[in-house]
């Protein structure tokens, strides 16, 4: 069994009560560049590894297993 965890600022959840932000990305404040590395790290410290990478997007997953992590 395998899953995709998607991590939001808590600023999404609080301008749109609804999943609406999922369908538009647009809608999705980004992470500061601060919050990021800090994010970033954690997950590292924690023993996620770095699967994709983009301008806009990482994946994380957890020891080469299907479990995934994605941060706008």
């Amino acid at each position: 069994m395998s899953y995709t965890v998607y991590l939001f600022r808590k600023e999404v959840k609080e301008l749109y009560s609804d999943l609406e932000f999922l369908e538009n990305e647009a809608l999705i404040t980004p992470f500061t560049n601060e919050q990021f590395e800090k994010l970033k790290s954690r997950l590292l410290n924690y023993g996620y590894q770095i699967e994709k990478s983009d301008e806009n997007l990482f994946t994380f997953n957890f020891k080469g297993w299907q479990d995934n992590i994605t941060v706008f």
